[in-house]
């Protein structure tokens, strides 16, 4: 985990105990239920759905490409 993602993506907080649908979730590391980020994609949502949690979200920034420092540079 923890690698760019090769550009943004919409976020969102849920309660885990609180969706409809498949998500990868199981408590382990505390007790529920609580808050967790999810990533919401264009190709698992329906369209109309989507776009509403798009035009709320607002206009998408520019990517900027995380450039991996030199051996050597601080």
């Amino acid at each position: 985990m923890r690698a760019p993602a090769p550009q943004y993506f919409i976020h969102g907080f849920i309660m885990c105990n609180e969706y409809e649908g498949e998500l990868a979730h199981s408590c382990q590391h505390g007790d529920g239920p609580h808050s967790i980020k999810v990533c919401i994609t264009k190709t698992d949502n329906d369209p109309a759905t989507f776009n509403k949690i798009k035009a709320q979200a607002g206009d998408k920034p520019v990517y900027k490409k995380v450039r991996k420092r030199q051996k050597g540079m601080t």
